[in-house]
């Protein structure tokens, strides 16, 4: 018996041996071990039934009553509060021993599961949070099985298809969401990851429950079982259909502006930072004469395109826009085209940011003013020559602008006009100042075009001036803007006078020219009269 007590003492189960009425005759080392933990002390020979608290008791009870009326082993599970209050999960079995007809002995082995249940619990909570977790998941879940069942279908999944798991379960995936033409590459596709090789970021087009067009982002992996062995797929993604809308909508924007900057009277450059091309319209092109090939990649600067002269300006220009002085400018440079010609450009230059801040481009708006540049000083040589000067003013702002030629009809300096009208009325003649104020008020409230002559005197310098305005409209008929122009008349006006005063001399040498002849008609006449009365006598 010795040797079979140091076995029973080595296995991992406790070991009772009782009598059909509860007699305690054998019992191992494990057994008083996990009894002890429950406060019991086992008492070889003592009855169970007496020393066992009662809910113990009761289960002893009702698992001897099974075994004698079944004659089979029956099993339990029952929970237990150790006395250190934790819980303990017992797995017990209740083995009869049968000699003849009757049950000679119940034999009790029991185990303590509780680390085994804890990891059960632990295991169980973990499936059931990891199901909610793929169920609620803002992304597409979807598992298949080897041939492309659907076996796995999360709420998000549902709330984009229309589909519930009902509907989805027991269907191919390819079959429920995709149409025929689009099947073939998602077999294809489903065979190379059952194949062991992942797919990712593949675009999937699906078909909705209200035929409602998707895009699914997807990436699709093996699943394995504990034997290593391929059993279906999971993929996981997300619906990019309003993504996908956007990227098309911006696409053709960018296509339709394109369009429209190739065709445009304006060339169009996009620069990065250091200044280098990364777009070259046609229009770009005809202004400067290098094609884009040329140019993209190979480290054309923005300088290569700016005379010598106004180098200067342009590297004033740019600095303001790359250190966030300026968002924006707009200014005149001589730029040089690849046949060496030099041109005039008017260039509308503005910046792009990222998020931070930073520049990302700069684009550029160029147009040739070559021939503007031309009839300006044309036209500047043509005023300087007539004493004929331009000027604008802003209705709303009240900002004036004056030509050079004004500046030298009025011997002003840039700085002396100060973009007002006061220094210009400060200067006409005091006997014309109000007749001239009288036709700018009412140029200003009626908005006829007007025509005047007045003087002004300029430290003891007379001139005589005469001036035209009119005016321009906006669209319901608002004024916006009064121009017109100022032509020094002096030179004019004292060649009238003096034409006038030659006039009037010569109309005084007339008059005593008929009196003398009238004279001298009268003493021929009286001369006749005497010698007709001689010859008469």
């Amino acid at each position: 018996m010795n040797y079979l007590h140091s076995i029973f003492n080595n296995i991992d189960d406790g070991l009772m041996i009782l009598s059909p009425a509860g007699d305690l005759s054998y019992f191992n080392e494990e057994a008083t071990y996990i009894n002890q933990k429950l406060g019991i002390t086992l008492i070889l020979n003592g009855n169970v039934f007496s020393f066992f608290p009662a809910e113990i008791v009761e289960c002893l009870q009702d698992a001897f009553h099974e075994v004698i009326n079944t004659r089979q082993t029956v099993q339990a599970m029952n929970e237990r509060k150790a006395k250190d209050g934790t819980i303990l999960f017992l797995e017990i079995k209740y083995i009869p021993t049968i000699e003849g007809d009757s049950i000679t002995h119940i034999t009790i082995l029991m185990r303590d599961a509780s680390v085994r249940k804890i990891i059960e619990k632990k295991i169980t909570g973990m499936a059931t949070e990891l199901h909610n977790l793929i169920d609620q998941a803002n992304a597409v879940i979807v598992g298949l099985d080897t041939l492309g069942y659907i076996t796995d279908w999360n709420g998000h999944t549902m709330s984009l298809t229309g589909f519930t798991a009902n509907d989805a379960f027991t269907q191919k995936f390819s079959e429920l969401l995709m149409g025929e033409s689009d099947r073939p590459a998602f077999n294809a596709m489903l065979q190379q990851v059952l194949d062991g090789y992942p797919v990712l970021n593949e675009e999937i087009p699906v078909i909705s429950n209200n035929n409602e067009k998707l895009i699914f982002l997807l990436s699709a992996t093996s699943r394995y079982n504990s034997a290593g062995q391929v059993i279906g797929i999971i993929f996981v993604g997300q619906d990019i259909t309003q993504r996908r809308k956007i990227e098309i909508e911006l696409k053709f924007a960018h296509e339709h502006l394109f369009f429209h900057l190739e065709n445009a009277p304006l060339g169009f450059v996009e620069w990065n930072k250091e200044l280098n091309v990364i777009s070259w319209t046609q229009r770009s092109e005809e202004i400067f004469g290098w094609a884009e090939k040329e140019l993209t990649g190979k480290g054309f600067s923005a300088f290569n395109l700016i005379y010598d002269k106004d180098m200067n300006l342009a590297r004033e220009t740019v600095e303001a826009l790359l250190s966030g002085a300026a968002n924006r400018n707009r200014v005149q440079f001589r730029n040089i085209t690849k046949s060496g010609n030099i041109i005039w450009c008017e260039w509308f230059n503005s910046i792009l940011k990222d998020k931070d801040g930073q520049v990302i481009t700069i684009m550029s708006l160029i147009q040739d003013i070559t021939e503007r540049k031309e009839n300006e000083i044309r036209l500047k040589e043509a005023q300087t020559l007539a004493h004929l000067g331009n000027w604008e003013l802003n209705l709303k702002t009240k900002e004036i602008k004056w030509s050079e030629e004004i500046l030298h009809i009025l011997d002003f300096k840039p700085t002396d006009l100060e973009s007002s009208l006061k220094s210009y009325f400060d200067v006409i003649h005091p006997d014309d100042i109000d007749r001239v104020r009288s036709i700018v008020e009412l140029f200003l409230l009626k908005h006829i075009p007007q025509s005047y002559y007045h003087r002004i005197n300029i430290r003891g310098i007379k001139k005589t001036l005469f001036v035209v305005v009119k005016i321009d409209f906006a669209l319901l008929n608002e004024p916006i803007r009064a121009y017109g122009t100022i032509m020094d008349v002096s030179e004019l006006t004292e060649k009238e006078r003096q034409l006038q005063q030659a006039v009037e001399e010569l109309e005084a040498y007339k008059a005593s020219l008929e009196l003398k002849v009238q004279e001298r008609t009268n003493d021929l006449m009286r001369a006749l009269k005497k010698e007709k009365d001689v010859v008469e006598m």
